[in-house]
């Protein structure tokens, strides 16, 4: 299993000031500034809130990830620039971490996995539920139907899909620290670093 970053570590990582190095399929860690995010990363132990996969989709490079309101791309330039809207950058941190053994065709297949699920809803609940549950409430463990994700479900799903397991933990939930977890699962650069 991979050592478990702090938010000091991550700022120790090198800083990606280009596109040039990102790979399809690296994975887009997010450490979150605002009280959802808080609220993950308190009851999972973890720095990470979010999770997508990098994809350079029609020459731009792009998140593929369940968020609100349902799995789509969003440009990176927009998580850098205009995070919602916002005419800001995403509020936090962003780490980009890579499976140490996945190929560029295996990287394609777990991206085509992603864009597969595009207009599927995302759910908050779900998110919220897996918080719960890793608090200790009493919540039974789901398995995605395909009619909800949340990002660490549609991440875990993206991976497996190219034989890349990312086991659930031991409360049988999937969350953005558990994706990080894999002992192949490497950091590589941060992306942004708003700690």
């Amino acid at each position: 299993m991979a050592d478990p970053i702090t938010i000091e570590q991550l700022g120790s990582l090198p800083r990606l000031t280009d596109f040039s190095s990102l790979q399809n399929g690296d994975g887009l860690f997010f450490a979150g500034n605002d009280w959802l995010s808080g609220l993950i990363e308190d009851v999972t132990g973890s720095i990470f809130s979010h999770v997508g996969i990098a994809a350079q989709l029609e020459g731009i490079w792009c998140v593929v990830h369940a968020f609100s309101p349902f799995v789509h791309s969003l440009p990176l330039t927009r998580v850098l620039q205009n995070w919602q809207n916002t005419g800001k950058s995403y509020p936090g941190s962003i780490a980009i971490a890579r499976w140490n053994t996945m190929t560029p065709t295996q990287a394609v297949m777990a991206i085509s996995v992603g864009v597969s699920q595009f207009g599927v809803a995302y759910s908050d609940m779900d998110v919220v539920k897996d918080s719960m549950r890793e608090a200790g409430f009493p919540i039974a463990p789901e398995s995605p139907d395909g009619k909800s994700w949340d990002c660490s479900l549609l991440f875990a799903a993206e991976y497996f899909a190219v034989g890349c397991a990312i086991p659930p933990n031991i409360k049988g939930f999937t969350a953005p620290g558990d994706c990080w977890a894999p002992a192949q699962m490497q950091p590589v650069r941060t992306l942004l670093l708003n700690p």
